[in-house]
């Protein structure tokens, strides 16, 4: 009996030697079948990454080629009246003659802001309907991760003023795309070289000139203290001063031109990663010096009813 018993003992742990072996096996597999999977998945998704970058690039340049560079056949000069810029009626909405086409394509469209020798060059969307609709959305609506460029939704635009302060969003994307230039003008001698911001709107050309660009944080709802973002749209005199002061405070080097209450403001913001609490944003701070509005003492060139 005693040999019998050692050679079922030595019989079954080899078998259970066997069967561990096999699982192992059987986990060593599926563990490097998973891992051959991710990593394919993780490759098509970077692969997907870039493809759609690209695709929004041209999307882009599409956009650009539907500005309209008004030009005078016969005199070979932007076609402006003595008083500004010729328009076109569109439902009853005037719109300059430049930005007709885009318009027509999408009437969320409120203009297009440019930064010379940088990457921001790019429509603006408006809506009041839908305060972030744009923000993964492009500019025909469709699904897009890095959005569009959009305007705060309690921002205003109108002929005669915008809003003392228009917010402009947009996403800091890893290709550099979209806003995530802006953050470097944290570095001085790159706000030297970029003091100026271009951002016309359907009503108006207009140049901006930079006074401040910080790193800052958007707060809760229920916070007290300084927020870029919490009633520093449509100000009075007490918190346009006090904006204007915490743009100086908070901007790491001196930039001689401020900005007074009655001046009109653009403030660029994207988020920023300074913060483990990931509400940091970047925020560049611009006022308005020099503009050229649509003349509607004369006819527009072309009314034109969609609806």
């Amino acid at each position: 009996m005693y040999p019998i018993l050692r050679y079922n003992n030595v019989y079954t742990i080899l078998y259970r030697k066997e069967s561990e072996f096999i699982v192992r096996e059987k986990i060593r597999k599926i563990f490097f079948v998973s891992s051959i999977i991710v990593t394919i998945l993780a490759i098509a998704c970077i692969g997907w990454y870039f493809v759609v970058q690209h695709l929004n690039k041209e999307e882009i340049e599409d956009l650009k080629d539907k500005i309209i560079v008004p030009i005078d056949k016969d005199t070979d000069k932007t076609t402006e009246t003595n008083k500004g810029l010729r328009y076109y009626l569109i439902d009853n909405q005037t719109v300059q003659e430049q930005y007709k086409d885009l318009y027509l394509e999408n009437n969320d469209f409120i203009g297009w802001i440019k930064i010379n020798d940088t990457n921001i060059d790019y429509p603006v969307m408006y809506t009041n309907e839908e305060e972030q609709y744009y923000l993964r959305k492009n500019f025909y609506k469709e699904y897009s991760i890095s959005g569009t460029i959009f305007a705060d939704y309690y921002s205003r635009f109108s002929l005669e003023r915008n809003s003392d302060n228009t917010i402009l969003y947009g996403h800091s994307m890893n290709d550099g795309s979209m806003f995530q230039n802006i953050k470097k003008y944290v570095d001085e001698d790159y706000y030297k070289e970029h003091k100026y911001i271009t951002f016309n709107t359907i009503y108006q050309n207009a140049t901006y000139e930079v006074i401040g660009a910080y790193a800052t944080e958007s707060h809760n709802v229920d916070y007290e203290g300084f927020d870029v973002y919490i009633n520093h749209i449509n100000m009075n005199n007490e918190l346009f001063t006090e904006y204007i002061e915490q743009c100086k405070k908070n901007t790491p080097y001196n930039i001689e031109t401020s900005a007074e209450y009655g001046d009109e403001l653009i403030t660029l913001s994207t988020c920023s990663y300074h913060l483990a609490s990931g509400r940091g944003r970047y925020v560049v701070v611009a006022k308005l010096i020099d503009s050229t509005k649509i003349d509607i003492t004369q006819e527009p060139i072309e009314v034109i009813n969609t609806k």
